[in-house]
């Protein structure tokens, strides 16, 4: 049951991701096999590497501290901590070439319901000097 209490919903967020590391840690690795899978059947794109993780218990707590503690308590809206991490499970995908982002894109999104988009490509393209990775966050 959700609740404003942050230590509680610390401790039941704690609790979750303790007692389902496994099968997050199996859920990653369909999902590389997966994601694998559908890039290789589309025999245009040059994949480096795949590999993925499960989000460390709190980090996820402190994304949720920073993000959405604050409004849902001035709101007085009962929360689950688990509710809002979206992340749980995260891929990367590494291609030999800039062109293959746009395809791997569409392969996903065919796919896969792609909940939120993040451009880091455009984001450090478009700030000189700066230093950082190219990458398409879905």
């Amino acid at each position: 049951m959700p609740s404003l209490d942050f230590e509680t919903e610390k401790a039941r967020f704690r609790e979750f991701h303790t007692s389902h590391h496994r099968l997050l840690e199996d859920a990653k690795d369909s999902f590389v096999a997966l994601t694998n899978a559908l890039l290789i059947h589309t025999g245009s794109i040059a994949v480096s590497k795949i590999e993925g993780r499960v989000k460390d218990r709190e980090e996820c707590i402190k994304k949720f501290n920073l993000k959405y503690r604050t409004h849902l308590e001035s709101e007085s809206i009962n929360y689950s901590i688990l509710d809002h991490i979206t992340g749980l499970i995260g891929l990367r995908v590494v291609c030999l070439y800039e062109d293959d982002i746009e395809k791997i894109e569409k392969c996903l999104s065919d796919n896969f319901d792609v909940i939120d988009r993040t451009d880091k490509i455009s984001q450090i393209e478009n700030t000189e000097g700066s230093f950082g990775y190219k990458g398409l966050h879905l």
